[in-house]
């Protein structure tokens, strides 16, 4: 790259930024809630040093670490319940779908994380299942 080393890791870090501020964009301004109405909280070992650049490429004029918040990833996954969110794009009209193949898909994905959570252990007999379908209109560049 003809770079010494610290240019190189800077430029590394403003890569990693930009797709961390690109994840922040999609969950609010293509949601369309203004960021700079929040206060930016960081979690995780590294939250707490990119916090602040974060925010600024926002416009957001609030960060916030809290005191274990490189802990709080594991905390969330000890409070939680056991579970998969599993995620299918599916692109084509809604109109071209039956309700028999929107079941198809589903059941095969609640299938899928059933055998996961059975290989952990977890008695299927005692699992839920919720299912969810995101749209965008046609032409919308965003696909979750």
């Amino acid at each position: 790259m003809g770079l010494d080393a610290r240019a190189a890791a800077l430029g590394i870090l403003q890569v990693a930024n930009e797709h961390m501020v690109r994840a922040l964009r999609v969950i609010s301004v293509q949601r369309g809630l203004d960021p700079r109405d929040y206060t930016l909280t960081s979690f995780g070992g590294a939250g707490g040093l990119r916090v602040c650049a974060l925010a600024e490429a926002l416009g957001m004029r609030r960060a916030m670490v809290p005191i274990h918040a490189g802990v709080l990833s594991a905390l969330g996954m000890l409070a939680t319940s056991p579970g998969r969110l599993l995620t299918r794009t599916w692109l084509g009209q809604l109109g071209a779908r039956s309700d028999r193949q929107i079941k198809q898909r589903l059941d095969a994905l609640a299938a899928e994380a059933v055998v996961a959570l059975a290989r952990e252990g977890l008695d299927p007999a005692g699992l839920r299942t919720v299912s969810s379908l995101d749209f965008r209109y046609q032409g919308q560049s965003y696909t979750p």
